[in-house]
């Protein structure tokens, strides 16, 4: 059987957690030793509030310590040429070039 997206992505993430991170979610999810349980319990928790500065939206959406971008139009422009580059559909506004 061909694991799914969502199965894919829960083997992911459960490798990518430090032991302590796992027996949390472990707890979470009953402690019934499956990781898909904890995938789950990772999944259904509600999503900590944090609020980002704008500084903080640009490193996560750029993947990497942003130079100075002064424009927010230019930070949109690699943006969306970043994703373009990732295979997603992007379409332009009238008179706006992507590199």
């Amino acid at each position: 059987m061909t694991p799914g997206c969502d199965d894919v992505l829960g083997m992911a993430w459960w490798n990518g957690l430090t032991e302590k991170e796992r027996r949390r979610w472990m707890r979470e999810a009953g402690d019934t030793g499956r990781a898909v349980d904890a995938w789950n319990a990772f999944k259904a928790a509600p999503a900590p509030a944090r609020k980002l500065t704008p500084k903080e939206v640009l490193v996560d959406l750029l993947g990497e310590e942003p130079f100075e971008i002064a424009d927010p139009q230019i930070a949109a422009l690699v943006i969306l040429g970043r994703l373009r580059d990732a295979g997603f559909a992007v379409v332009a506004g009238e008179g706006v070039r992507l590199q």
